[in-house]
């Protein structure tokens, strides 16, 4: 009689797990009853998604399992079906240290953007820190000096500090420090708006309900993911250089400035998705959506020169392709001529406009011309046989 009690029981809970678990998006069932009932959750999880990390992955590991802070942790580490020598490694680190060491092992690859989403799905720490495979922390007090600053300031969503960036072949430049040393010691969404200025290996998020996280695959994904982050509360700073960021062959970004160029023709189009994807988010702000539309027109038009330059026209190519990216284009223009109608229909704007013509050149006349620039290419879109309309 009591056993078929308890069967009764554990039934009824599963039942009502797997009800939850459906209105509980992205969230493996085991992952959601560790949620819901384990006593001893981690206050921090440390995410660390990797692929042909051979070289790098320990040096990562050895950074998290040193960490000194009176907060109990994990690492949670995707690791992406790798063809090196990465995943006997972790092997080795689970071993060691089962406790902490959460290894997600990939059957096949599933790509940085769906193996970073699954894991911060399924991390279960209050406050969340990033890290990839080939980078690692410098300072053994980062995961405590993060956790104390959110912890105490309960409006805050994130913080960060600052990073080493440095290239693995030392011939192919010099050590920096990012974000520069500057007086600036606040920052705001509208700075992140403008420029991705938060190194991944250095920023902690307070966690949130990740059922709205974007699905799409587009880049930097790391910006769009400091972005959804700060519309939940205040971008924090901490003082500190915590953490380095490693520029090499194997990595996506480590040739960003000296061959921009092939950046954009490589990586232009899921640019311009990450670009619309923030625009859902800040859609019914003025304010962002002015910023966001500004750095997307420049990114339109670097597109089109590289495009041009390199004749190939791959850009283009690739728009016929994915017919999804002149939704993003036609919404770009619908939306820069809402903005027009709202700065040249307002009555401040008239006496602005009276007062001093330079506000003209300062305010609408950009607007204008970005508008003409998008418009133009969402014509030889049209022209090409490819709607110009979602």
């Amino acid at each position: 009689m009591f056993s078929e009690e308890i069967s009764s029981f554990v039934l009824s809970a599963s039942c009502l797990a797997r009800r939850i678990y459906y209105f509980v998006s992205g969230l493996s069932f085991a992952t959601l009853l560790d949620l819901l009932f384990m006593p001893n959750k981690p206050d921090i999880t440390i995410i660390c998604i990797t692929y042909n990390h051979e070289q790098f992955i320990a040096q990562a590991l050895e950074s998290f399992i040193t960490q000194k802070t009176n907060y109990s942790f994990e690492i949670l580490i995707g690791e992406d079906a790798s063809t090196d020598g990465t995943r006997s490694i972790i092997e080795g680190y689970e071993h060691r240290y089962p406790g902490i060491i959460r290894p997600l092992y990939r059957e096949k690859n599933l790509g940085a953007y769906e193996n970073f989403r699954d894991c911060l799905r399924q991390a279960r720490g209050k406050f969340i820190s990033l890290c990839e495979g080939d980078d690692f922390f410098i300072a053994p007090e980062k995961l405590q000096l993060q956790a104390d600053f959110l912890k105490k300031n309960q409006d805050y969503a994130l913080c960060f500090h600052r990073t080493k960036h440095f290239f693995e072949d030392q011939s192919l430049g010099e050590d920096e420090v990012y974000p520069n040393p500057t007086d600036q010691h606040e920052f705001t969404l509208q700075d992140l708006l403008r420029a991705n200025f938060i190194s991944t290996p250095s920023v902690m998020y307070r966690r949130q309900n990740y059922s709205l996280f974007s699905s799409a695959d587009m880049l930097p994904l790391d910006w769009y993911c400091h972005i959804f982050h700060a519309q939940f509360g205040k971008i924090g700073f901490v003082d500190h250089i915590m953490s380095a960021y490693r520029k090499h062959s194997g990595g996506l970004w480590w040739d960003s400035h000296s061959e921009r160029e092939n950046l954009l023709r490589r990586n232009g189009v899921l640019m311009l998705r990450a670009y619309r994807e923030i625009f859902l988010i800040f859609q019914k702000d003025p304010a962002s959506v002015n910023i966001i539309l500004h750095g997307l027109s420049q990114l339109v038009e670097n597109i089109m020169r590289a495009d041009a330059k390199s004749q190939a026209y791959t850009i283009r190519q690739q728009f016929a392709d994915w017919p999804e990216l002149n939704e993003i284009i036609y919404h770009l223009a619908v939306a820069c001529s809402k903005q027009i109608s709202e700065i040249t229909s307002s009555k401040k704007w008239k006496l602005i406009l009276l007062l001093d013509r330079w506000a003209y050149r300062l305010r609408v006349k950009p607007i204008i011309s970005m508008l003409r620039k998008v418009s133009n290419f969402v014509t030889k879109k049209t022209n090409s046989g490819i709607s110009s309309k979602p």
